[in-house]
């Protein structure tokens, strides 16, 4: 089952869209940092996604998907890992 009907994922929407990119790159931040104990497997932000078991890969592009919201421009991505 998709991430966000299963109840596995959350999208953090920006106050102002993409023009708090820097509020954005903190939640992602911060997320990556405590995924261990928050049991996140990947996060999405701006184009980007970072995973729990490729961590030593960083941030890695992903392709365009055509729009802001689409292209996690405008709101960070979480979904947590399940059995």
């Amino acid at each position: 089952m998709a991430d966000h009907p299963s109840g596995h994922a959350v999208d953090l929407m920006l106050p102002r869209g993409s023009r708090d990119a820097a509020l954005g790159q903190q939640i992602a931040a911060y997320f990556r940092a405590h995924a261990q104990e928050l049991g996140v497997q990947y996060i999405m932000y701006n184009k980007q996604i970072w995973n729990i078991s490729r961590d030593s890969e960083g941030w890695r592009a992903v392709a365009d998907r055509g729009s802001e919201t689409a292209n996690h421009m405008d709101h960070v991505h979480i979904t947590t890992i399940w059995d």
